[in-house]
């Protein structure tokens, strides 16, 4: 029946059905929700709804106890959707279901949409997010990049104060050439011209006959007073490379000797001694 009686404050029902519950409603304010003057399906309308809001509600709960929500408003429990599916909008701006629940997939977009694929090639993936690469799928790159560099760092035994060689082995990592020679040890040395140590590095190749000398054949690599440098405790000394380039270059498997000879007899000793091998790629 056409109505026009006030229900509440700034709502004036328009149309009620034979049980005097309001169909059709209007006004400056949403009836509150758990009314029972509204029947189930009753349409309201916000006439002083801001431009650009919603002004259309109805209600979804029942006539002893409305419910009022504005029209398009769609809750999730609302959507009915299969177990594991998701909704993706289509090429016509539609949004429709994606089962993405089959064991395995995962989900990867193509540039246009998304869609559920199984890893391939060298991995597979187990339900429960393990991923396995397989043997052999996976290469390092050697260096041949003149980017590329390896480092090979060894700890020798302690430089006695004795007259000696203290020799030390280590085997190329790759192909590449000798960048850098690091020392460093435990305890102090002074420098002297009669009692010092002086370091060497031959590159004896995989033959174990080489005989190319790595590092410049100078007091600079000595702790000789005059020319030499004395050893600072746990400090980093960077040794002379030789000069002629060629003689740097390493292959994969070469072998180089590091030698620590003392000449004469040491002030002190020096424990802990390493060795730090820093080697560049090749063009």
């Amino acid at each position: 029946m056409v109505d026009g009686t006030v229900v509440a404050t700034g709502i004036k029902a328009l149309l009620k059905d034979g049980d005097g519950k309001v169909l059709l409603a209007t006004g400056t304010t949403v009836p509150t929700n758990g009314g029972s003057k509204y029947a189930k399906g009753c349409i309201f309308i916000d006439t002083d709804a801001a431009t650009g809001s919603k002004a259309l509600y109805e209600n979804k709960g029942t006539s002893s106890s409305c419910i009022f929500d504005a029209i398009g408003d769609i809750a999730a429990a609302e959507i009915t959707l299969a177990e594991g599916s998701i909704l993706v909008g289509n090429a016509n701006g539609v949004a429709t279901a994606l089962d993405a629940k089959t064991t395995t997939r995962i989900l990867v977009g193509n540039g246009t949409t998304i869609t559920s694929v199984a890893i391939s090639s060298d991995a597979t993936m187990a339900n429960t997010g393990a991923l396995t690469i397989a043997n052999g799928a996976v290469t390092r790159t050697k260096m041949s990049t003149a980017a590329a560099s390896k480092v090979v760092q060894v700890n020798a035994t302690t430089i006695a104060t004795s007259a000696g060689n203290n020799y030390l082995y280590v085997t190329v990592p790759e192909n590449g050439t000798l960048a850098e020679a690091d020392f460093a040890g435990v305890d102090a040395l002074a420098t002297d011209d009669t009692n010092y140590i002086t370091f060497t590095i031959t590159n004896l190749t995989q033959a174990g006959a080489g005989t190319t000398v790595m590092l410049a054949a100078s007091d600079a690599n000595t702790t000789k007073a005059t020319g030499g440098t004395a050893i600072v405790a746990n400090g980093r000394r960077t040794l002379t490379l030789t000069g002629t380039g060629a003689d740097l270059a390493v292959a994969k498997g070469d072998r180089l000797r590091i030698n620590a000879a003392v000449t004469g007899t040491l002030a002190n000793a020096v424990a802990n001694p390493t060795f730090c091998l820093r080697f560049s790629g090749t063009t």
